[in-house]
């Protein structure tokens, strides 16, 4: 990474208005739907794809089996879930059993407040195991990678992912639960299993890798169950799209044709608005954080590249936690941490969007240290004006907050330089800096 530094200050960078919600999603075009194989599409709710792919064989520490019995569920429980698990038989996903493995499952109620959630402990079961290495980027990371110059945009939702990876015989017995005095086992990949996320990953990027006669321009990016096709041109996202579709259905994956955001300048992806240039957090987002009451803390941590002054206040918050008292203690909420608090949730849901990176254009790096915390503005030039990539902050620990004052400065710039790089990805950046210390360290 190219690093420079300076005194001088930038012109004052432009804060892009608010953005508006994402539009909704447009129909496949007749014509363009005859070209896309239609098995793709998932037909009904909780339907599962078969992809095809050698199936998964997990790798034990030990064959001593893990039997944990199933406690009691509620009556609600039971008839919640009891369509859900029918609907898995007959599907081949899970099957009847009897098995040495069991842990138990405890359904849980979805956010619409109607259907239910079939979750299992698998904790046990994932101590067993030696996990293959996980490859699932962070969701910064792909955000970031997407081409600042890009125009249009395809979302796709992939059904039932873990449940589209087929089980290798002597692995499903571990997988396997209780319910209603009779055992069942996974023959697909189960939700909460160690090594889900990777296998499921790993078998979208070698179906993605199969693509040929792509438009040059096209960029294709996945995060779990979720794929985002962008380019210049909309010419160019529909035929990028339609070859996705194809690979994605020839594999044994299936989509919802409901949730597809077909060749559009707006998006929603991850929970972000994607549009030509900018990122912004999704209208859905800040509606939910709108009407949070505190603490908010657990949120914090996928917003703060918009918050300029995120760690101050995070860092106030957290020290209001004590890791010795048991779960669920009462915090000790004071008038500072309501102020804390209302700063965060109006920073959030005030938030202007960024600049998606441009590589083509230097990066700008504005660092400085106030209050234990090292904080910096990542920006580049558009027009006549510099735009926020992301906001950077992190508290410093004991030691470097201890420092003198030019130590800290210069601990505090090593710090936002290190999270700038995440995004920067070794291309040149200037780092702008009032303090004379660092400048002499850093040349």
């Amino acid at each position: 990474m190219g690093l420079q530094a300076s005194m001088n200050p930038l012109p004052t960078w432009e804060e892009p208005s608010d953005p508006q919600p994402a539009e909704s999603k447009a129909d496949i075009p007749p014509m363009v739907e005859t070209m896309i194989d239609p098995s793709l599409w998932s037909q009904y709710k909780d339907e599962t794809g078969f992809i095809d792919m050698e199936p998964y064989k997990a790798k034990l520490k030990t064959k001593q089996p893990v039997y944990i019995k199933q406690y009691p569920l509620s009556k609600d429980k039971e008839l919640g879930i009891k369509p859900l698990i029918d609907n898995f038989v007959q599907q081949g996903v899970l099957v009847p059993t009897h098995s040495p493995y069991n842990t138990p499952i405890n359904p849980v109620v979805k956010a619409d407040g109607k259907t239910w959630r079939l979750t299992q402990d698998l904790r046990a079961i994932n101590k067993l195991i030696m996990p293959l290495a996980p490859i699932v980027p962070d969701v910064p990371i792909v955000i970031n990678s997407i081409p600042c110059t890009h125009n249009y945009f395809t979302v796709i939702d992939l059904c039932a992912a873990f449940f589209s990876v087929p089980v290798h015989p002597e692995t499903q017995p571990i997988l396997a639960f209780t319910f209603q005095n009779a055992q069942y086992t996974w023959t697909r990949l189960a939700q909460g299993y160690v090594d889900s996320p990777a296998v499921f990953s790993a078998a979208v990027q070698r179906t993605l890798a199969k693509m040929t006669d792509l438009p040059s321009t096209v960029c294709v990016l996945q995060y779990a169950d979720d794929l985002i096709i962008s380019s210049e041109t909309r010419e160019d996202c529909e035929k990028a799209s339609i070859i996705v579709c194809n690979v994605l259905a020839q594999a044994g994956f299936k989509a919802s044709k409901e949730k597809l955001q077909w060749v559009q300048p707006k998006v929603t992806y991850l929970g972000h608005i994607i549009m030509p240039g900018l990122r912004a957090i999704s209208t859905d987002r800040v509606q939910m954080i709108r009407k949070m009451k505190s603490p908010l803390v657990g949120l914090v941590n996928y917003c703060r590249s918009w918050i300029p002054d995120c760690a101050i206040h995070d860092k106030y918050l957290r020290s209001l936690i004590d890791r010795k008292a048991p779960p669920k203690t009462p915090l000790n909420w004071t008038d500072e941490a309501e102020m804390h608090f209302t700063a965060l949730k109006k920073a959030i849901t005030t938030a202007p969007s960024l600049g998606l990176p441009s590589f083509e254009r230097e990066f700008h790096l504005h660092v400085r240290e106030t209050e234990g915390v090292a904080m910096g503005v990542l920006l580049q030039q558009h027009g006549s004006t510099y735009r926020p990539v992301a906001y950077l902050s992190k508290k410093l620990d004991n030691v470097a907050a201890g420092m003198p004052a030019c130590l800290c400065a210069v601990s505090a710039a090593a710090i936002v330089v290190q999270m700038a790089e995440k995004i920067v990805l070794s291309h040149p950046m200037i780092v702008y800096t009032s303090h004379q210390g660092f400048l002499e360290w850093l040349t």
